[in-house]
């Protein structure tokens, strides 16, 4: 896909009035038509990774070597635990066992950034880390990352092995700061035992999505029971801008375009949605408790998402029954999603940066 991502999964908490209202009024102030080129949705299944990584592991286990007693140990920083500090590790242990001289350690590392910030400052900077790329624009300006470039050349890498778009998130003033790790996508997932007994089919289009939302939804006087679609991630504005036919910016990048036809085609929809069928209601997620997931306990049929939920969905066997269908085509059959994924980079203050480059491009 040639989007790449503007909103990322923070801006989730944002609620869709706000939203609403910044970008309308921005539409209002200027509203003219905008043309855009179509952009394909792309989705990685985080399966596809694990598997991956599990292979790796396994024809390496041959190759172990011991270790080094000058081997150099370096730090890995990462905010993921759970399921994602047990495959960093995999992969950590993968690699240990085959470089005698280098030893990485993976560190579960809450506020990261901030932390981050301070240790490039005091001494104790990480050698390298797990990097959301969309922060590359914000934190390479401020000479905190290490540009790879030289170390690409040296080792004869070519970008081209890697996907273009992600390494654009990964750029800054024509510097490359890191290489992609994961790219994930957004799709449709629904609730196929909702949509039978409704006798619905899943939507691949903007009218089927709210005719089959509508027919979905439950309400109980004035409380909603079962939303048919949720509307919780006004992030994805830009996903919805693209299947109505519009981009972000204009093609220079240096103007905006999303106030035009096509992102008042989105406001319109969404005020069809919400206020017309009544298909959501704003904090309904929220309102069922911190730790209930509203899909998994059948009070929303339909959501986007990305791949990182796979395989949590998936445990829940036949209790949760669910389907995938790509982000659907707006009123002209444009279609497009988002893209997002993270990276690895190295921090202008590691101590060990070919050290870490090593297991970088490893």
């Amino acid at each position: 896909m040639t989007q790449t991502r503007t909103y990322n999964k923070r801006w989730r908490t944002l609620s869709l009035a706000a939203m609403l209202g910044l970008v309308l009024t921005l539409l209002l102030a200027a509203c003219g038509d905008s043309t855009a080129t179509t952009s394909p949705a792309t989705t990685t299944a985080v399966a596809q990774t694990t598997a991956a990584t599990t292979q790796v592991a396994t024809t390496a286990a041959a190759a172990t070597q011991a270790v080094s007693p000058n081997a150099v140990t370096i730090t890995f920083w990462g905010d993921w635990g759970g399921e994602g500090e047990k495959q960093f590790n995999t992969m950590v242990d993968t690699f240990n066992k085959t470089h005698k001289d280098i030893q990485v350690k993976y560190v579960v590392t809450e506020d990261m950034i901030t932390k981050f910030l301070t240790a490039s400052t005091s001494g104790t900077a990480p050698d390298i880390m797990f990097w959301d790329r969309w922060r590359t624009s914000l934190y390479a300006p401020k000479n905190v990352l290490m540009p790879i470039d030289d170390f690409m050349s040296k080792d004869n890498i070519s970008r081209d092995d890697f996907y273009q778009e992600a390494l654009k998130e990964l750029s800054n003033n024509g510097k490359l700061y890191g290489l992609p790790l994961t790219v994930d996508a957004r799709a449709l997932l629904y609730n196929k035992k909702l949509l039978d007994e409704a006798g619905v089919k899943p939507p691949t289009t903007w009218d089927q999505l709210s005719a089959a939302a509508a027919k979905l939804t439950k309400w109980n006087g004035d409380k909603l029971e079962r939303s048919g679609f949720s509307l919780q991630d006004s992030g994805l504005f830009n996903m919805y801008l693209q299947q109505a036919g519009g981009q972000m910016l204009s093609a220079d990048g240096t103007k905006t375009a999303f106030n035009g036809t096509a992102g008042l085609n989105v406001l319109n929809y969404w005020d069809k949605l919400m206020n017309k069928d009544k298909v959501y209601q704003v904090g309904f997620e929220e309102g069922l408790g911190k730790d209930t997931d509203a899909f998994v306990t059948g009070k929303v049929a339909m959501q986007y998402t990305g791949p990182w939920i796979i395989s949590t969905y998936k445990k829940y066997g036949k209790e949760l029954d669910f389907g995938i269908v790509p982000p659907l085509a707006g009123p002209n059959g444009d279609k497009g999603s988002v893209m997002g994924g993270f990276g690895l980079v190295i921090p202008k203050a590691a101590k060990h940066q070919k050290e870490a480059w090593e297991f970088e491009k490893w």
